[in-house]
């Protein structure tokens, strides 16, 4: 059993690990969204993916082994004895669900940073296009009209 619980031990510090170097990999997005710089954006696309693809891969790990020793996969298992009085589990598994938690609200800010980023440059796009401005500014009668629809810049 020992060795099983070296292993689940093991299992949790490279998970932590990847998530944290994640978290790494996101901040330094915002920093590159903020900054609009795309050149930066292209270069932490492919280290990103590379993260998610290793993280997906370790948690179904960790999940094949709770599994396989018939435990459940949350905090529940923590209550087999071999794993609650190991040195380093609950406290791993601690600083997991804490990096997932940060991880998850880093990206939710990330989201909003680009739909906001989306919206203004839509906006952009329909004042380029001239879109939502009436040519027409005044109708068969000669009296002014739609005046209201045209915007001839954007607020950033």
């Amino acid at each position: 059993m020992q060795s099983d619980t070296e292993f689940f031990a093991a299992l949790l510090n490279t998970e932590l690990k990847t998530t944290c170097t994640l978290h790494s990999v996101l901040q330094r997005e915002l920093s590159a969204l903020s900054a609009k710089d795309m050149d930066a954006l292209q270069h932490l696309t492919p280290e990103k993916q590379t993260l998610l693809a290793n993280l997906q891969r370790q948690a179904q790990q960790r999940l094949q082994w709770l599994t396989a020793q018939d435990l459940p996969h949350n905090n529940q298992c923590l209550q087999r004895h071999d794993l609650a009085v190991h040195a380093e589990i609950p406290s791993l598994w601690q600083q997991l669900i804490n990096q997932y938690e940060k991880n998850q609200h880093l990206s939710v800010r990330l989201s909003e940073v680009v739909l906001s980023l989306r919206y203004r440059t839509q906006q952009q796009l329909k004042i380029l296009h001239g879109r939502h401005n009436d040519p027409h500014l005044y109708n068969n009668e000669g009296k002014a009209s739609g005046l209201t629809l045209g915007n001839s810049c954007i607020q950033a």
